[in-house]
């Protein structure tokens, strides 16, 4: 499968860490990693940051070292006001704040469907062009 990583980043306490690349897509891989002990009950925000500067909180990333696969399907609204590119951006809750050095690493990679694949993403369902 054609996987395209947008980014790794250092989630702190204070500040939102962006994904430099931006999304396009609606399929993501999040992978994590850090230094010493399991982070806990601390868990990483994540939010999409528009073009303009706003932005809608996603949900949380508990820590696990399991890859995960989470689907973000852009809203038909916001593709006809023009709204497609976002940016992920990420940032630690005040429960991990003891962990806050541990280097709490989060890459995120984008599913990118080639033009000869039989599975296309269509609003976080997989279809197989009725094969």
């Amino acid at each position: 499968m054609p996987w395209q990583t947008l980014g790794t980043v250092n989630p702190n306490l204070l500040n939102w860490e962006t994904i430099p690349a931006s999304v396009l897509g609606n399929l993501f891989r999040v992978r994590q990693n850090w230094v010493g002990e399991w982070p806990g009950q601390g868990y990483i925000r994540l939010r999409l940051v528009q073009a303009d500067g706003s932005f809608y909180e996603m949900g949380r990333l508990y820590a696990t070292r399991d890859e995960q696969l989470i689907t973000y399907p852009l809203d038909p609204v916001l593709i006809e006001a023009g709204y497609v590119a976002r940016r992920f951006q990420l940032k630690l809750n005040m429960r991990a704040r003891i962990f806050a050095v541990a280097n709490w690493q989060v890459t995120i990679e984008e599913y990118l469907p080639s033009d000869d694949d039989p599975f296309q993403i269509i609003d976080g369902g997989t279809y197989d062009n009725g094969s």
